[in-house]
């Protein structure tokens, strides 16, 4: 939950890819929640692949094999965010939910067994969340390399 934006996010992503570990990813806004679990498998979905709009100069900056040479991450730059009018409370619901979603897929929960990618949200004013998997994107730059 580092705030930062979506090409830190993409630098994270690569380094996971890199070190074979998940990639667990986790957002507020409002009164919501979204978490994002990425297992690192060969040919799956990652978190680029969610961004539409994304500057693919910038994600070749990213990708795996460079951004383990990189010595300095300043080069990335930040979103300019607006208030989302998340409070405290609903960022520490969100930190525990992610802890919650890595700890299932460390006891080898059956629900992790045949997704790659799951994004969780949970709406707190109404009690009710969904989730779904995020689709490949064939020409994704960083899962793709």
């Amino acid at each position: 939950m580092i705030d930062v934006g979506d090409y830190f996010d993409v630098a994270v992503q690569s380094l996971a890819l890199i070190n074979k570990v998940p990639y667990v990813l986790g957002g507020t806004f409002s009164q919501q929640f979204s978490i994002d679990f990425i297992k690192p498998e060969p040919n799956a979905a990652c978190v680029s692949c969610m961004f539409d709009n994304i500057d693919q100069d910038m994600v070749k900056k990213l990708v795996p094999d460079k951004i383990v040479q990189e010595q300095d991450l300043s080069f990335i730059p930040r979103n300019d965010n607006p208030i989302g009018q998340s409070t405290v409370y609903l960022a520490s619901m969100c930190a525990q939910m992610m802890v919650a979603r890595y700890s299932t897929y460390l006891l080898n929960d059956a629900e992790f067994e045949k997704i790659s990618f799951q994004r969780l949200i949970f709406f707190v004013s109404t009690g009710e969340s969904t989730k779904f998997e995020v689709a490949k994107e064939p020409k994704c730059l960083i899962c793709t390399h």
